[in-house]
């Protein structure tokens, strides 16, 4: 694709698998050291504030595919993704989360939705449960039903295709991390995006690639200067990050703090103003003239040269003949 292709590549935005509640509090989590269904499955359970019944909420948007209520239980829903969604390692698919121990799990339907961000219920302490909290289970892909395992003799009821809920959700911006080492001394840390997300360095653009090589076979958008990317990995001199839409790999050099933005301008001189390859003003650099009163955008200044972004094409001028709007 040309570079106008490029930069006009999009792909469509995904919502963010978001941790459902206002506070970060891991209370149980799983793996080894942990009783039951939380060595063997990837469970979470959440406390919220203080243990009391801090409200939950939709992860994404979301449809209820299976609901579970069995007297001696505990009352579980699925909330399958209408989407797929983006995790926070970088992954795009469907996703579906599972809800524990809230009561108002029983007077849930089959086919009710839910808004990202809306009110689903309460923590619970419905069923088999010490006090109040909400255990959070999460698969990838479309889900409907418990996957079974047997381990020692018993046999274990958990999502289907788990995943760790700590590697692919993102905490919303105005929640609070009140602690991220549970009980027994896992960690489970978590990051808002805005703490993932650097900016493009290059006032030349930075192209993202499909793979980890710099071939022009593998670009698929040419970012801008100042183009946020939420970074994912860095794996040796290319970072996986999200932007337009797409994951893919670029240059990590060209990522950082957000810089100076790039300012409007237009041409002053009534003869107009040529453009070049190179700052020079020889004939064999000139790229395009541009005419009285175009306008330009303003990239950098380099002594008496401008670098500038005119119709989609870069290059330098003199910068006396520009005026900043």
């Amino acid at each position: 694709m040309t570079d106008t292709e490029l930069k006009n590549a999009r792909g469509i935005d995904r919502q963010r698998i978001l941790f459902p509640m206002y506070h970060y509090s891991p209370y149980y989590g799983h793996g080894v050291g942990h009783d039951g269904q939380h060595r063997w499955s990837y469970a979470i359970d959440c406390i919220g504030k203080d243990g009391g019944k801090d409200e939950v909420y939709a992860p994404f948007d979301c449809t209820v595919t299976n609901v579970f209520v069995k007297s001696g239980c505990s009352p579980e829903v699925w909330l399958q993704s209408d989407k797929p969604v983006l995790a926070s390692n970088g992954d795009i698919d469907y996703y579906t989360f599972t809800y524990t121990h809230p009561s108002e799990v029983k007077n849930m339907k089959v086919g009710q939705q839910f808004k990202q961000g809306e009110f689903v219920c309460h923590e619970g302490n419905e069923g088999v449960s010490a006090g109040n909290h909400v255990h959070v289970e999460i698969g990838k892909g479309k889900s409907k039903t418990w996957s079974i395992e047997k381990h020692g003799g018993t046999t274990y009821y958990m999502n289907q295709n788990k995943v760790k809920p700590e590697n692919v959700w993102f905490l919303p911006e105005t929640s609070v991390i009140d602690f991220t080492t549970d009980k027994i001394g896992s960690k489970y840390s978590i990051k808002k995006e805005s703490e993932m997300t650097k900016y493009v360095t290059s006032k030349d653009g930075l192209y993202l690639h499909n793979a980890k090589n710099y071939n022009q076979s593998s670009e698929i958008a040419l970012l801008d200067y100042n183009e946020p990317c939420i970074v994912f990995e860095t794996s040796g001199s290319f970072a996986k990050v999200y932007a337009r839409g797409l994951v893919g790999w670029c240059s990590n050099k060209y990522l950082g703090a957000q810089g100076k933005s790039i300012e409007n301008a237009y041409v002053n001189s009534k003869n107009g103003l040529w453009l070049h390859k190179t700052k020079d003003f020889k004939v064999v650099s000139e790229i395009d003239l541009m005419k009285y009163k175009e306008k330009v955008t303003w990239i950098s200044t380099s002594g008496k040269f401008a670098y500038v972004d005119y119709k989609g094409i870069k290059g330098y001028c003199a910068k006396n003949y520009l005026t900043k709007i």
